[in-house]
């Protein structure tokens, strides 16, 4: 009776976190061992060279439902294990993605991880909704690794990042420069 139940809970795990439409995938883009190449360009370089979060857009390699894909690196700041009675790990990430959770298809580790087993994962951006993003990542998965989200449409670096938050009180300012 235990098997079954493994399979029914598997069942049940697969169906929340398998998004309800197929990945759109930009054109040209292949997996290698340690990285995706999108139009030859390597997402780990794209990564290492800019701050994350970064974007890439490409055109999308059907075109029947939308002409763009954007590829979002953002890297894992945070890890938090599940507990005793959930098996979702809560990844926090650089990104505010309160506006673009709903146009992630697809979640993936970016750096090829050695460890195939795979948990129900929950990615958390930093944004003031705490916006979310269900997804299956290898285990291991944890703080400064990066993840890529295949979004349909066109993303803005601009929508992931958090505007900053100025401490210092503008009341004394006077319009101008003061010099």
């Amino acid at each position: 009776m235990s098997a079954l139940h493994t399979i029914i809970a598997a069942a049940r795990q697969h169906s929340r976190t398998t998004p309800a439409r197929p990945p759109l995938l930009p054109a040209g883009t292949r997996f290698e061992e340690r990285d995706i190449r999108i139009g030859g360009r390597s997402l780990r370089e794209l990564a290492q060279t800019r701050t994350t979060p970064c974007v890439l857009i490409a055109p999308a390699e059907r075109s029947d439902r939308e002409r763009f894909v954007s590829v979002v690196v953002t890297t894992v700041t945070g890890r938090e294990e599940p507990g005793p009675s959930c098996r979702t790990v809560h990844l926090s990430v650089d990104s505010d993605l309160d506006d673009v959770a709903d146009q992630v298809t697809l979640a993936l580790l970016l750096g090829g991880a050695t460890d195939r087993s795979l948990v129900s994962s929950v990615v958390v951006g930093s944004g003031s909704s705490h916006r979310k993003v269900s997804a299956l990542l290898p285990a291991i998965t944890s703080p400064g690794d990066r993840i890529v989200l295949f979004c349909e449409g066109t993303v803005a670096r601009s929508q992931l990042v958090a505007p900053a938050v100025d401490s210092e009180s503008d009341e004394d300012w006077t319009g101008r420069c003061g010099k």
